[in-house]
């Protein structure tokens, strides 16, 4: 009987087919892995701009249902005057209105939003509040303890009011007419509108929004 004849088996690996396979497969995955990553990175810049915008429209619709509501009452000013409770800065506006759903319960309450400047030279939109206690008093009737960031890291923040001022002065060449000023301390009446203009760096573009809001109640 005759011995069968000793099996070759071959070494295990690759042959040269799945080799060129392999690498025209791994060529076309690092061709297009930039182009991945491009379009990843666009998606999150995209999410981060419609953030930013909507958390924006927030703030300002927060500030035009306030505003919008400014009432005019009067406080007696240590020189035995009145005066009304409204006070109208390039970055800041005081006043007061009555609400129903107030940080301590419904009544009449006393807002200031105002821009604070932080360390990085961004600026922050806060809205601070407090319960008006006595409005006879000639001092602050109200004490501001609840705050509230409504946005962060803005580029510019300013006021603007329209109206005439009860001082303001008629001349043949200038009949008298209502126009925009950066600040308003009339003692005896609210601005017809408020001009909020606030711009802010979103994803490397400069974004700028201007809100005029219509003073209903004054």
């Amino acid at each position: 009987m005759s011995q069968a004849p000793e099996q070759r088996h071959r070494d295990d690996g690759f042959s040269i087919i799945e080799v060129v396979i392999s690498l025209t497969l791994m060529a076309l995955i690092l061709a297009a892995l930039p182009n991945a990553l491009r379009l990843s990175g666009r998606a999150w810049t995209t999410t981060q701009q419609l953030e930013r915008s909507d958390a924006l429209d927030a703030a300002l619709t927060t500030i035009d249902g306030l505003l919008a509501r400014a009432m005019t009452l009067y406080r007696a000013n240590d020189d035995g005057t009145r005066g009304i409770v409204f006070s109208g800065q390039p970055t800041a506006v005081s006043f007061l209105t009555a609400t129903s759903r107030g940080p301590q319960g419904g009544g009449l309450y006393s807002y200031e939003i105002s821009s604070a400047q932080t360390g990085e030279g961004s600026n922050t939109l806060i809205l601070k509040s407090g319960l008006v206690a006595n409005l006879l008093q000639s001092a602050q009737s109200a004490t501001l303890g609840d705050e509230h960031t409504l946005i962060e890291n803005l580029a510019t923040v300013s006021f603007r009011y329209f109206g005439t001022p009860s001082n303001a002065k008629p001349s043949l060449d200038e009949p008298l007419q209502s126009t925009w000023l950066t600040a308003w301390n009339d003692p005896t009446k609210l601005p017809e509108l408020i001009e909020v203009e606030v711009s802010m760096t979103n994803a490397d573009r400069l974004e700028q929004r201007t809100h005029v809001i219509e003073l209903r109640l004054r």
